[in-house]
């Protein structure tokens, strides 16, 4: 794939960071157990560190850029979506506010050079016919390590992690980071009726930043016990908190409304 193409996608699939997963509840379409923005274990990368956060790279911008995105989140208007039968949480709910900060770890920032994997690259084969067509993209990007703080009004929400900011174009940086369940600190509990003696094991976190603000959302993975058997079962919800409020995925898939 030409290379301003694969730019000029990774731009597109960087700006719909409000409408993490579905409302059937499938997974970011992005890996967190893979360091790429997109297309996982598909994408080789090269990976160079960069003098500091003022180093200029191909990519038009700096690591100092794409922290400004997030420096300046601070308080932001959240939305709690309504609970039903099958999934409770709280103690928070309805409208409320987040409190984000990003900072540097001060380790060198990382310029990632990425393309298709092909069989003879090593590593895990991507599915037949997937190398060479669109939905293999594995745009360039920067890197940078940054300690995250969140904290919601109602003290749901109090955690703090270690996690990786990227950016492919320059105008959104991104954090995704799943969270163990029994390592939070504020006093957010969740249950699902759902699926039989469902344990809840993780929080999903997709915090994207950008000149119109920060966006995110939140999700939940519940899994059975292993004493279910070999048919033990796991699920994640649907993003059961968003900021800002009041944005539906219907109305807006970039963090802001369409006429921004």
């Amino acid at each position: 794939m030409r290379r301003g193409l694969r730019k000029t996608l990774a731009v597109l699939m960087g700006l719909a960071p409000a409408c993490a997963g579905t409302s059937t509840g499938n997974p970011h379409p992005f890996d967190p157990n893979e360091p790429g923005e997109v297309s996982g274990g598909n994408c080789e990368r090269e990976v160079e560190p960069l003098s500091g956060l003022d180093a200029t790279t191909a990519l038009g911008f700096t690591a100092a850029d794409m922290l400004a995105l997030a420096a300046e989140s601070g308080e932001i208007a959240i939305g709690w979506r309504e609970t039903g039968a099958d999934l409770t949480y709280g103690p928070e709910s309805g409208e409320g506010t987040l409190e984000i900060a990003v900072t540097p770890k001060g380790t060198a920032p990382r310029f990632v050079d990425q393309r298709p994997r092909t069989s003879t690259s090593g590593g895990p084969e991507p599915a037949l016919g997937e190398i060479g067509t669109i939905g293999t993209i594995c745009p360039d990007l920067l890197e940078l390590d940054v300690s995250v703080q969140l904290k919601s009004g109602g003290g749901a929400l109090d955690e703090r992690f270690d996690g990786v900011l990227r950016s492919t174009s320059g105008r959104v940086a991104r954090v995704y980071k799943q969270l163990d369940a029994s390592a939070l600190r504020g006093s957010f509990e969740a249950e699902l009726r759902s699926l039989k003696d469902a344990e809840w094991k993780s929080v999903q976190l997709d915090l994207s930043f950008s000149a119109f603000g920060a966006a995110g959302s939140m999700m939940l993975g519940f899994a059975q016990p292993a004493s279910a058997g070999p048919t033990a079962a796991a699920t994640q919800t649907p993003a059961i908190v968003q900021w800002p409020a009041g944005l539906e995925c219907q109305d807006s898939r970039f963090g802001a409304k369409l006429d921004q």
